[in-house]
């Protein structure tokens, strides 16, 4: 008996010696944990495979996965890299590539890589993440249109995601596509109306669509879900007012604004307008004042002020910051209203 004892124990070792010697349990357990997405112990198991086994490709193929999960990105370039050269030129290691060198802001290489992919021969849920990191490349270098083209790949594989969504718009507002980047924002808000900066977003979209009435509700929606009342926001829907012809909810959001940065020459700048086209001459002037004592040499403002005196009906004092304003500004000269021009004198 002892001795079939010893026998067994003897064919135990033998089994736990050949097995160790190939990796291939470890092997067995890695996939396990990929299938759980456990990538820390999948790493962790593939990590001993390949200690017995370090020249063996399937193992490494497996660790460049678990990699890239983890987002080692400069580990997973290397295997990915060795696998190519050792001829595993497969698309989906041309795409992880393709992702990988746009995580580490190399987007020439990302790009590259792109080129190679034989998209046909991805599953869609690596569509999805390639599509995602090459539009980020195109965007990263300013290629808004390429950017836009796979992104628009990710939206159709993945329709209402709010992170497309947003890129999609955001590329189009840097084309200056407004109308598509407010049609993509639209989306996006009737996913989720609580995003601040979303909303703010959309407002100055549909402001340069001159789609006033919703740009108004957009901003406002923005503070209430808590957009700072800045001077950015208040400069901008004041913006609105103005284009819209109110000049006196204008001047509310700008007095507000200015209160915050009383030295924006944007802000006092359109102030002074509101308060001219409003028909408080006194007060634009006022503003301009101001202005003129932080910019003492810009024309605009002197004809701008020559403009207030004209609308009083003072043409000599209008007359007088003319010739100011052409004298610091020649090009203003063609806009020039003489005396006899306005009173016919």
């Amino acid at each position: 008996m002892k001795k079939i004892v010893l026998i067994a124990l003897a064919i135990v070792a033998f089994a736990v010696q050949l097995f160790a010697d190939d990796g291939t349990s470890f092997y067995q357990k890695a996939l396990e944990n990929i299938k759980a997405e456990n990538f820390k112990s999948a790493f962790d198991n593939l990590s001993k495979a390949l200690a017995l086994e370090p020249q063996n490709n399937l193992y490494k193929k497996e660790m460049a996965f678990v990699q890239y999960k983890r987002k080692a990105n400069r580990e997973a370039i290397i295997l990915i890299e060795e696998l190519i050269n050792n001829g595993d030129k497969t698309a989906i290691n041309y795409a992880r590539l393709s992702e990988l060198y746009t995580a580490a802001k190399l987007y020439a290489k990302a790009i590259e890589y792109a080129k190679i992919v034989n998209e046909k021969e991805l599953k869609d849920v690596e569509k999805v993440s390639y599509y995602t990191e090459l539009g980020n490349a195109y965007n990263a270098i300013n290629f808004f249109p390429q950017a836009i083209e796979v992104w628009e790949k990710v939206d159709k594989l993945v329709p209402n995601n709010l992170q497309i969504l947003d890129k999609l718009a955001k590329a189009n507002v840097s084309l200056t596509k407004d109308a598509e980047a407010l049609a993509y924002y639209r989306k996006a808000i009737a996913i989720d109306a609580k995003d601040k900066n979303r909303l703010f977003d959309a407002g100055i979209a549909a402001e340069n669509c001159m789609k006033r009435t919703e740009a108004i509700d957009y901003f406002l929606k923005a503070k209430a879900a808590g957009y700072p009342d800045d001077v950015d926001f208040n400069y901008e829907i004041a913006n609105v007012y103005y284009d819209g012809k109110d000049y006196k909810n204008a001047i509310i959001y700008l007095d507000k604004a200015r209160a915050s940065s009383p030295y924006d020459q944007g802000v006092a700048s359109l102030t002074a307008y509101s308060y001219y086209y409003g028909g408080e001459t006194k007060i634009a002037r006022e503003v301009i004042e101001g202005m003129i004592q932080i910019n003492p040499n810009n024309g605009d403002l002197y004809y701008l002020m020559g403009m207030t005196w004209q609308k009083d009906a003072n043409m000599d004092k209008a007359e007088r910051y003319f010739d100011k304003a052409f004298k610091l500004k020649p090009a203003l000269e063609s806009l020039r209203v003489s005396k006899s021009e306005l009173f016919g004198k």
